[in-house]
């Protein structure tokens, strides 16, 4: 099976949250924070049982997120704590993820069924990509239709995957960490909207010598700014496929 990246969008304000800016990349403590969700998101982690994560999806940088996208090696996070699932946990337990099994519930009952349904559909960060290349042979005919977000081939045991309501993250793997990141270990590119990388460039130039060297030495060659008015996360994406 091809070896899809871990991408996190990272850039978007939350009120109650550490958004990564251009100033934090270059001056600040170089970390993807925890801190850094939505109300949603937290919400999911307490009805599932998720713990306090750090979010990442397999092959697809959602534009929902910020104007960064950044993109991990596969490995990054094996054998940390944390766990994924085939789907985005804030999407199931906001109910806009739909599944045939669950039409026609009360919205108790409905609720119950999404906490079991996630439940039994959690993977170890030891195990996860085993779990995926296996989900990969069986849904979809080729790895790069998911990396396109394409539908699934076939449904799976309770009518979510080919359900005609649902986009793709109801097929989107969802890894998450229970430890901040630090945003250079494991990372490959970081594609960013034109004023964001601006932005950074504009920093970079305020750092001495040495701090300009060991910068260089993390992120040298590894950021690319988007054209202005392109999208970075379409730029992202196409760049995952030229992997594959």
């Amino acid at each position: 099976m091809p070896d899809i990246p871990l991408v996190r969008t990272d850039g978007k304000s939350f009120a109650d949250g550490i958004t990564l800016t251009p100033e934090r990349i270059v001056l600040g403590d170089r970390t993807l924070s925890r801190a850094s969700k939505s109300v949603l998101a937290r919400g999911a982690e307490d009805a599932y049982g998720l713990g306090d994560s750090l979010y990442f999806f397999v092959g697809h940088a959602c534009p929902c997120f910020g104007d960064v996208v950044l993109i991990y090696d596969s490995t990054s996070l094996d054998n940390q704590d944390g766990g994924a699932t085939p789907f985005d946990s804030g999407g199931l337990f906001d109910r806009k993820i739909f599944a045939k099994k669950w039409e026609g519930l009360l919205e108790k009952d409905d609720g119950t069924a999404r906490c079991d349904f996630a439940a039994h559909n959690q993977h170890s960060l030891r195990g996860w990509r085993l779990a995926f290349d296996a989900y990969l042979s069986e849904y979809f005919v080729r790895p790069l239709a998911y990396v396109h977000g394409e539908r699934p081939r076939k449904d799976d045991d309770v009518g979510r995957m080919l359900h005609p309501k649902n986009s793709r993250r109801a097929w989107t793997w969802e890894v998450r960490a229970h430890r901040d990141h630090p945003i250079a270990e494991g990372l490959r590119r970081i594609w960013a909207a034109s004023d964001y990388a601006d932005a950074i460039r504009q920093h970079v130039l305020t750092l001495d010598d040495q701090q300009r060297r060991d910068w260089g030495h993390d992120f040298g060659g590894r950021i690319v700014a988007a054209a202005p008015g392109e999208s970075p996360h379409t730029r992202a994406e196409m760049e995952i496929e030229s992997w594959i």
